[in-house]
């Protein structure tokens, strides 16, 4: 009878320490940033199996075509001239080769702006990686230019996670202009980071 107790108490201690070790990797899967972003995270909007997007440092990227860079949050579908922002907070990830270090991002934006009902300019805080880039205040059609700290690189394995902050985003229907329920704050024309 005791070794028949021994060896069931032996089963149960190592499927205990199994589960544990299956626990301990669904709480810390080791896994690349971009399957993390669509699988886990859930916050991009395309991902093709690691092998890509990688944006190459220098190229423009144009808003008017459908994006795979943007993520699921803050973003309306795109249109011909560009892409609506759709919120407070608006996010785009770059996959980029794990040993470039780019240091200077532009973006061409549009801000929505109804100036007879108090909206006259648009309020956008860039961060790069966690790393604030700045504030802008958009009142016109413009590039906005930002360096980007070499700390915004650490740990990251190429991945490039800007969020562009977006407290001054208001509704057209809310502001009596149209049916559109959209929280438009800018609309991205084209990204060019170097």
């Amino acid at each position: 009878m005791r070794p028949l107790r021994l060896l069931t108490l032996a089963g149960v201690a190592a499927l205990a320490a199994f589960y544990a070790h299956v626990g301990l990797l669904a709480a810390r899967p080791q896994v690349s940033p971009m399957y993390r972003a669509f699988y886990i995270d859930q916050s991009l909007r395309h991902w093709n199996r690691g092998i890509g997007p990688i944006y190459r440092l220098g190229d423009t990227i144009d808003f008017g075509r459908a994006q795979p860079f943007l993520s699921r949050r803050g973003w309306s579908p795109h249109e011909d001239w560009g892409t609506w922002s759709d919120g407070p907070v608006a996010e785009i990830h770059l996959q980029l080769a794990a040993t470039d270090r780019p240091r200077h991002l532009t973006l061409e934006v549009l801000p929505m702006l109804v100036p007879q009902k108090g909206l006259g300019a648009q309020t956008v805080t860039v961060h790069a990686n966690g790393q604030p880039l700045g504030t802008r205040r958009v009142t016109s059609a413009q590039t906005l230019s930002f360096d980007i700290p070499e700390a915004a690189w650490a740990g990251t394995d190429g991945l490039l996670r800007l969020r562009l902050d977006l407290p001054d985003a208001a509704s057209p229907r809310q502001l009596g202009l149209s049916r559109d329920p959209r929280q438009l704050g800018i609309g991205l024309r084209r990204l060019r980071v170097s």
